[in-house]
């Protein structure tokens, strides 16, 4: 406790994720408690296409956003291009779903075996990046 409480505003954006994620967490627990509450033996119904890709797209997101929250919460511009351009693509993916369009299953696929990979090897780097600048900054 005393190694968080050291130094609060470098810390600053881990309180924030922390906070923010306990929060938000708190409100969907309630939520779910209070459907339980009002109509016990029924579930909270969730439409399959939620837990096909918006969800996981929110989570993939948010894994995103962690070199964000490490290097002292500054959006470099190459990472808010990608950004907007994984905000297309999700928008590009909602518009073909909905219109039943041919080339989704080749877009799925190329989402899952391009654009995935990609995303994890650029959140690996960037974060064994900071780490390193981290590293070297406390040697010296």
């Amino acid at each position: 406790m005393r190694r968080l409480l050291a130094a609060p505003r470098e810390r600053a954006p881990w309180y924030n994720a922390t906070g923010v994620t306990a929060y938000v967490t708190a409100a969907l627990v309630t939520a779910f408690a209070l459907r339980a509450i009002v109509a016990p033996g029924q579930g909270l119904p969730v439409a399959p296409g939620m837990v096909a890709l918006d969800i996981p797209f929110m989570v993939a997101v948010a894994i995103a956003c962690l070199p964000v929250f490490v290097t002292g919460n500054t959006i470099a511009r190459w990472e808010g291009v990608v950004f907007v351009l994984y905000y297309v693509a999700y928008t590009a993916y909602l518009i073909l779903t909905a219109s039943e369009h041919a080339l989704l299953p080749q877009f799925q696929s190329f989402m899952l075996w391009f654009v995935v990979p990609l995303t994890v090897l650029t959140v690996a780097v960037s974060l064994y990046r900071e780490y390193g600048l981290r590293r070297a900054v406390a040697s010296q």
